[in-house]
């Protein structure tokens, strides 16, 4: 089964022959990879990966929440050097995370601003949103006309619909595969608004995409292969690659 794995930290992975990982992933079904990263200190390690491995990797440049305190002085302007040298890359991973980080301030300024330069750009966003349905009331005008996905996604339907209402994807990692309520949630949410992902190696591994995928076509009763290029489709217009 083919597919495209949305959110893969390949930098964070202790591998000793790269290119070999990179065609174990390919020979089972990996199309593409995205590769996003999670702190400025990732970003030379995320660019390298997708310039020794452009055909497969899409970069993703940007700070998670958990990090938005350690942002140098002028990493707005580093963030648009980069995006210009990188011509396929995404934004992210970026959001909001009340679970471990209570500092709303922080976090709602540097995600304002890869909002922001998400939207100059033109480039697809990712969003890494815990425990912070709440926070993100504020941002949804600010999210209009920018093209983002919310990754690693396992909240309430109310919180898909509103995602899928302001135009965004929803992705699911492994961590859909063992949510009690995965049922209800991949049946509501629109197929064509889905993306998989294995958010490696924190979550899970590529291996585990083709089990989302059949849990998909289960709970939506269509065949697994119809699902499969489907949401290789939706990777295709959502990161305009088309």
């Amino acid at each position: 089964m083919q597919f495209i794995d949305s959110h893969i930290h390949l930098q964070a992975y202790n591998i000793k022959d790269t290119p070999h990982f990179i065609a174990h992933l390919h020979k089972n079904g990996a199309l593409k990879l995205v590769c996003p990263s999670v702190s400025e200190q990732d970003w030379t390690k995320v660019a390298n990966l997708a310039d020794k491995y452009s055909q497969i990797i899409y970069p993703a440049f940007g700070i998670h929440p958990w990090y938005a305190d350690t942002c140098s002085f002028a990493w707005q302007d580093s963030l648009r050097e980069i995006l210009q040298k990188n011509v396929n890359a995404w934004v992210g991973e970026s959001g909001l995370d009340r679970f471990k980080n209570q500092q709303y301030d922080i976090q709602s300024e540097v995600f304002s601003e890869h909002i922001k330069i998400a939207k100059e750009f033109s480039r697809p966003l990712i969003i890494h949103a815990v425990k912070s349905q709440q926070w993100l009331e504020n941002f949804w005008d600010k999210l209009k006309n920018v093209r983002f996905i919310m990754h690693s996604f396992i909240g309430d339907l109310n919180f898909a619909r509103r995602v899928n209402k302001f135009g965004g994807y929803i992705s699911f990692s492994p961590s859909v595969l063992r949510y009690k309520k995965a049922d209800n949630l991949l049946s509501d949410v629109p197929l064509d608004k889905i993306l998989v992902e294995s958010d490696g190696p924190y979550q899970g591994n590529a291996q585990d995409i083709p089990k989302i995928i059949e849990l998909i076509a289960k709970t939506k009763n269509i065949d697994v292969l119809k699902v499969s290029e489907q949401l290789i489709q939706n990777f295709a217009e959502f990161s305009n690659d088309r």
